[in-house]
């Protein structure tokens, strides 16, 4: 069973404040939408357990790791033995990884093959050439 987590961008007016934090639900309020921590260890602002966040940005993790031991999240951007860049994206309780014309199941040991570079939040211009 892969544990239940969110990542997504803090919403703030101030760019250098819009960084990633991580958490393990999500809360609409009907103005705001939160996400709640319960680990310590992940970054959350001012060492609060919940923030205001961009639901645009929202990305589940799929339960796996990349060959580095990074978690890799909905949203993104992978490498793969060499052969160009992927975006990450979840469908039908199936993490997967897609590229121009192509689409591959991204289960158990063959995400030990996969880099995480980036995610199309933090880093767009990485989507050149990803579909």
């Amino acid at each position: 069973m892969r544990d239940i987590k969110f990542r997504a961008k803090i919403a703030s007016r101030f760019p250098e404040l819009n960084k990633m934090c991580y958490g393990t639900g999500i809360f609409e309020d009907g103005i705001n939408t939160w996400l709640l921590s319960h680990d310590p260890t992940k970054y959350m602002a001012d060492n609060l357990v919940h923030k205001v966040i961009d639901p645009d940005t929202i990305g589940q993790y799929t339960g796996l790791k990349d060959k580095n031991g990074k978690e890799i999240y909905e949203g993104d951007i992978v490498s793969r033995y060499g052969d160009g860049k992927h975006k990450v994206y979840w469908h039908t309780f199936t993490a997967r990884w897609r590229t121009t014309g192509h689409t591959g199941i991204t289960e158990g040991d063959a995400a030990l093959s996969m880099d995480v570079i980036g995610n199309i939040y933090e880093n767009p211009e990485l989507l050149q050439g990803v579909v």
